[in-house]
């Protein structure tokens, strides 16, 4: 973490251009493939309701899983390279970064902080070698998925098509690595706003066993030694907007995230993919700098 706050003390005195093309490509095909490019951002806030089958069992990840009904949100700000995201049904999480260089068709980003899944700082997770197996059970059960990356994102547009390739490596304690190739479009009808997101990714060895591993040390008879390698998996994402006003828009997502064997072989994963939805009306604020 000491590198990533010391690039970004970096960053804020550098100089860049005044427009750049840096955006989650959640963001630029929820926008029918158009490119935010000015220093400014939005704001989204409402409500939503939705539902998540999560076959990763831990307390944390399930505290988010069901049917469910909650606020939602969006926000995207820019400042001379700099942004920060944190889009509405992305699988990207929130994004800390600096725009490094950018054309027409190509944009070049530094990742200083993308942090993914949860991190819940009133939960035991540390098992002492004088716990019990049900006190080993409750702590493994209640284990912290947090990822929060460090790296560089490219992308490149073609007419409404956007294909974006992600590198980072965990910067919070060494969990690994992960790349994801996505190719997203956006499709605009009348005034409905539909999109499309496919993507593949690899998953290191290192990062799996921090989500899906069990090391034998702590193994109980309920969560097995386990310890998983790489792997590489697929997701899909449909989703559609309609303006009701020009401060009120409707959104609908919907995805499905495959767990590779990999991860259905651990015992905190049951043998299925995730999938979910979700509805939600949401009223935008938007400025420019």
């Amino acid at each position: 973490m000491r590198f990533v706050w010391s690039c970004l003390i970096a960053l804020i005195f550098s100089y860049a251009p005044a427009k750049v093309f840096a955006t989650d490509i959640a963001g630029d095909v929820q926008s029918a493939g158009m490119r935010f490019s000015e220093d400014g951002g939005y704001w989204e806030f409402g409500l939503g309701i939705g539902y998540i089958h999560n076959p990763y069992n831990t307390r944390q990840e399930q505290d988010f899983a069901d049917l469910y009904g909650d606020i939602e949100g969006s926000a995207v700000f820019r400042y001379r390279g700099l942004f920060l995201e944190a889009v509405q049904d992305t699988q990207d999480g929130v994004n800390l970064g600096y725009n490094l260089w950018q054309d027409k068709r190509w944009s070049v980003d530094f990742l200083a902080a993308s942090a993914n899944r949860f991190y819940d700082t009133e939960l035991d997770t540390k098992i002492q070698s004088t716990d019990d197996e049900e006190t080993r059970n409750r702590k493994l059960y209640n284990r912290h998925s947090l990822y929060m990356g460090t790296g560089v994102r490219v992308s490149h547009y073609i007419d409404d098509y956007v294909i974006q390739y992600r590198l980072v490596t965990d910067t919070l304690d060494d969990n690994g690595l992960m790349s994801t190739l996505r190719l997203g479009r956006g499709w605009q009808y009348r005034n409905w706003n539909f999109h499309a997101i496919a993507s593949v990714g690899y998953t290191s060895a290192t990062t799996n066993n921090y989500w899906f591993g069990v090391d034998s040390r702590v193994a109980t008879e309920k969560y097995p030694a386990y310890r998983p390698g790489s792997s590489v998996s697929g997701s899909l994402q449909l989703g559609l907007a309609k303006p009701l006003t020009e401060k009120w828009v409707v959104k609908a997502f919907a995805g499905w995230i495959q767990h590779t064997e990999e991860a259905r072989n651990s015992p905190f994963v049951d043998d299925s993919d995730e999938f979910y939805w979700t509805l939600s009306i949401n009223r935008v604020f938007s400025w420019e700098m």
